[in-house]
């Protein structure tokens, strides 16, 4: 058996210990299961068959229940002394007689007689039920039984004796009624002795009248008196309480057949119980002693098992130390002894090849970039000569730090290494390192996941004088921005200032020379003819010509309205005056805005966004209406420009305008940000285009 055993393979030998051992837990439960089964089965088998009975005693009592509340107040049952509910309850009580009898059928012989004494009180409920129905169906209803009889003789008499118009029979008759009432009413003896008192006086009165009549009363007395006797001694027997008669018998039965119901249901759930302990200890009995002999049996097969795998970790353990020559005896011919022969060839062929781990750290520590290694764990594992040259640091001071130790901004860290963890790699990462003389370095990161140990491993390239060029690009930028807005404001200036000498200076000179030519002619008129003035009033118009010219190459250069009345008058101006242009052009003004909220360098950023946006118009839009807005809103104002023309491409439009000269797209846009707003243009060919631009109105 050792010898046919040993050279099987280890799942072979873990499935023959493995089903022995569940042999012997199996086998013995499965039959004490079946067993305690049986009997947990019989034990809710009763319970459920009593559960039943219950059900349809239930029923029976319902229909009993249904057949005094109704039956009994219904003439069809005096008619024909049956009806549904008796039925019904005569159904159910033979349904629950069958039940008890398979619950005495599955009861064993020397088991206890509650199923017997059951089934003889179902029968005891039946019979005095029966016997109540029958005595009701004795006393009667309306015209039907004893109180027919009884009905029908009372009237009679009351007929009688009011046709001979006796009163003082009459008032024996109501009071012999009245004594009925009571009676039934309490149910007190003494009531009948007067009842019989009257009824003998009523008899007495009747006798002393000479005719048929009282006869006939003194008969229908008799059978009222009857009736009502046989009526009192059938109620007696029923029972005026539950207490008395037949109804105390029908309670004390049903009282005697719930006790019996609560037996069998305890004695069952008993059984139910005392089956389910007797299995679980039985079980649990053989559980122990299966585990208990499957242990043995796996405790000798492990440690067979560990001794050859503890000779083969001590085998890896001084190969690992560099002992080549290390050999693993071969026991056995399963898995482990595969591999013990595996590892001699193993360190065989090692004693042949070997690769130098130096040739690789040589390779590592000439990198000129930064090369860390994080483990598992996050910690630093491994770094290369470029890392401690440009932070300054020592090895051991980083070997087994955290790699926020390096870091400028820690929370980096987690940022950094949970994007490689989801994406297996990120590329050109920039940070900020912090050297050990708390310099800063900006570096591109580079990490990716080691797949074999969850480790990561970072590459960081010195990034510090892209960084600085950068920062001289943007410094360049916010230079030209500035120069742009110094360039916009000379501009502003100096057309302010030649719109000024042009209205002042050589405005004001041509009208002097107008008005000093139109003063020549005019004494000229006094002493020549009128035909050797006429050159002299032909130059005139032409003076005033070039004195309005000059004013509107003022008012084009900059409105002396912006600074004499404000934005707001100045829009309205201008949009008369383009209206007067292009008069194919129709303007819908809306201007909402507080002058004082509107810095005057604004006012005039303002006019020449509006100028060139209706300039473009006229030029290429092809539009017949223009809506422009200006609202302030709050802390802002708002410009719209929006017309009903054929559109155009924003892109487009953008690159071409920007190598023109005057306020082209870019230029709009342009003065619009210098100025702190914001300029959005929304158009496409075939649609509307809008122009929008926002500034804030507090005053820089």
């Amino acid at each position: 058996m050792k010898n046919w055993f040993k050279p099987k393979s280890i799942f072979i030998k873990l499935l023959i210990i493995g089903w022995m051992s569940i042999l012997l837990i199996v086998l013995p439960s499965f039959f004490i299961m079946s067993y305690f089964l049986h009997k947990s089965e019989q034990a809710d088998r009763v319970h459920t068959m009593t559960d039943s009975i219950i059900i349809q005693m239930l029923n029976a009592r319902i229909a009993e229940k249904n057949f005094i509340l109704r039956d009994l107040q219904n003439e069809k049952f005096y008619q024909a002394g049956f009806s549904n509910n008796l039925q019904a309850h005569r159904l159910f009580t033979k349904n629950a007689r069958e039940k008890i009898g398979l619950l005495i059928a599955w009861q064993p012989d020397n088991a206890n007689n509650d199923a017997d004494r059951l089934l003889q009180m179902v029968d005891e409920y039946s019979n005095i039920f029966n016997e109540l129905v029958e005595t009701y169906q004795r006393i009667g209803f309306k015209d039907w039984g004893l109180l027919g009889q009884w009905r029908k003789a009372i009237h009679e008499i009351e007929r009688q004796i009011t046709q001979m118009n006796r009163t003082h029979m009459h008032e024996s008759l109501l009071q012999l009624r009245r004594l009925e009432k009571d009676y039934l009413l309490r149910g007190d003896i003494k009531y009948l002795k007067d009842i019989r008192s009257q009824i003998s006086e009523l008899r007495k009165d009747a006798l002393k009248i000479p005719n048929r009549e009282a006869m006939k009363i003194s008969e229908d007395l008799t059978t009222y008196e009857n009736a009502f006797h046989q009526f009192t001694l059938l109620q007696k027997k029923i029972g005026r309480t539950d207490e008395e008669g037949l109804q105390r018998q029908f309670n004390d039965v049903i009282k005697r057949m719930e006790t019996v119901f609560d037996q069998i249901m305890m004695e069952s759930k008993a059984d139910y119980e005392s089956a389910r302990f007797d299995f679980r200890l039985t079980s649990l009995t053989i559980y122990l002693l299966g585990i208990a002999v499957g242990s043995t049996v796996y405790y000798f097969f492990a440690r067979s098992i560990s001794l050859k795998l503890v000779a083969l970790k001590n085998g890896v353990l001084r190969v690992g130390k560099g002992q080549l020559d290390t050999k693993i005896p071969v026991i056995t011919k399963d898995e482990i002894g595969i591999v013990a022969e595996a590892f001699n060839k193993m360190t065989t062929d090692l004693q042949q090849i070997t690769v130098s781990k130096n040739y690789v750290d040589m390779i590592i520590e000439s990198m000129a970039d930064m090369l860390i290694v994080i483990n598992a764990e996050r910690q630093i594992e491994k770094i290369n000569q470029a890392v401690l040259d440009l932070l300054g640091y020592a090895g051991h001071e980083l070997i087994g730090r955290r790699l926020d130790v390096i870091l400028a901004v820690p929370a980096v860290e987690n940022v950094f290494i949970d994007d490689i963890i989801r994406t297996k790699a990120v590329r050109n990462f920039e940070t900020e390192l912090i050297r050990k003389d708390s310099q800063k370095i900006f570096v591109i990161l580079s990490g990716s996941l080691i797949s074999d140990n969850g480790g990561i491993v970072c590459v960081a390239q010195d990034n510090t004088e892209r960084k600085h060029a950068e920062e001289m690009l943007r410094t360049s930028e916010r230079e030209l921005h500035l120069l742009s807005s110094k360039i916009l404001e000379t501009q502003e200036n100096e057309r302010k200032r030649v719109a000024r000498e042009l209205h002042d200076g050589i405005g004001q000179a041509l009208t002097g020379i107008k008005f000093s030519l139109e003063n020549a002619v005019r004494k000229l008129k006094e002493t020549e003819t009128p035909s050797h003035l006429k050159d002299l009033e032909d130059i005139i118009p032409l003076i005033q010509f070039t004195v309005d010219e000059a004013r509107r190459i003022a008012m084009g250069l900059r409105p002396s309205t912006l600074d004499d009345i404000g934005i707001s008058e100045t829009i309205y101006w201008f949009c008369q005056q383009f209206e007067g242009i292009y008069k194919n052009i129709r303007i819908q003004q809306l201007i909402e805005v507080e002058e004082d909220q509107i810095s005057e360098e604004l006012k005039t950023v303002i006019f020449r966004v509006l100028q060139e946006s209706l300039n473009n118009v006229a030029k290429h839009s092809k539009a017949n209406c223009v809506q422009v807005s200006f609202l302030q809103k709050g802390k802002i104002v708002e410009l719209v420009v929006e017309d009903n023309g054929i559109g155009f491409d924003p892109q487009g439009a953008a690159h071409q305008s920007a190598g023109k000269q005057g306020f082209g797209l870019a230029s709009m846009k342009e003065r619009a940000e210098l100025s702190g707003g914001r300029f959005t243009l929304q158009s496409a060919p075939g649609q509307a285009t809008r122009i929008c631009a926002v500034w804030p109105t507090e005053k820089k």
